[in-house]
């Protein structure tokens, strides 16, 4: 096998000549790629698997996809949406889905609004 040495901008490249240009947000793109950088290994690059074995998501999605309400100081019946709920505890908020993630899986880093990890 042939390796060759990429850098991020051809990394970038690759999701989009695969037609997963937007699987990932830029800022989420850098994180991976410095993940996997970091790792040491020698990675054939898969943009497929990467795309299966990663996820972006914003702390609302985080929250409904794993059902977090109850990690949370949230109370439906006091007629605030979890939305606005999320707005206004932010750093709160980011926190106890940060820990969560931590805990069961592998969190790679936060992006604006979310966070990048490894699905589980």
């Amino acid at each position: 096998m042939i390796y060759i040495e990429i850098d991020f901008s051809l990394f970038c490249d690759q999701f989009a000549r695969m037609g997963r240009a937007d699987s990932f947000s830029y800022e989420a793109k850098q994180i991976i790629f410095d993940y996997l950088e970091e790792s040491g290994n020698d990675i054939e690059l898969d943009v497929i698997a990467l795309c299966c074995e990663y996820e972006e998501k914003s702390i609302l999605e985080i929250i409904k996809d794993y059902d977090l309400q109850h990690l949370l100081d949230y109370d439906s019946d006091d007629g605030q949406t979890l939305e606005e709920y999320i707005e206004d505890n932010q750093e709160e908020t980011r926190e106890i889905v940060q820990d969560y993630l931590f805990d069961n899986t592998t969190l790679l880093g936060s992006v604006t609004g979310g966070f990048v990890y490894a699905c589980f």
